[in-house]
């Protein structure tokens, strides 16, 4: 009979794998919104229009006769990035809605310490 001569070991030793880096900010895609409650909203310091406070709509808590429902996004620079009619437009006024909103300047949704984008439902009210 014939033996064969031990040859090397076939187990190897697989490293684990390297643990992941955590991302210290968020990717620029990602949009924040109501669900992430360590994110404080944007618009805590009023609307801007141009350099200007925008008398003639505000944001509500809620719905009156004379509000309109909007989403929309707000980047990290404050600047209204989109923004789209919820609620069905009852006159004219609701109608200018979305343009005059896309228009706006808010303080930016923050998440330790940093801007973020964020993603939010607000009545906008129209003096008449």
């Amino acid at each position: 009979m014939h033996r064969r001569a031990p040859g090397p070991s076939l187990t190897t030793h697989v490293a684990p794998p390297a643990p992941t880096a955590v991302p210290a900010e968020p990717p620029l895609f990602m949009v924040f919104d109501n669900s992430h409650p360590e994110v404080s909203p944007p618009g805590a310091g009023g609307i801007r229009v141009h350099g200007r406070l925008e008398p003639d709509m505000w944001i509500t808590d809620a719905a009156t006769y004379n509000t309109g429902l909007v989403e929309v996004v707000v980047g990290a620079t404050g600047d209204v990035e989109s923004a789209k009619s919820i609620s069905v437009p009852q006159n004219v006024h609701e109608w200018m809605f979305l343009s005059a909103v896309k228009a706006w300047q808010l303080e930016p949704a923050m998440r330790d310490g940093q801007a973020v984008r964020y993603r939010q439902q607000l009545h906008i009210a129209v003096a008449r």
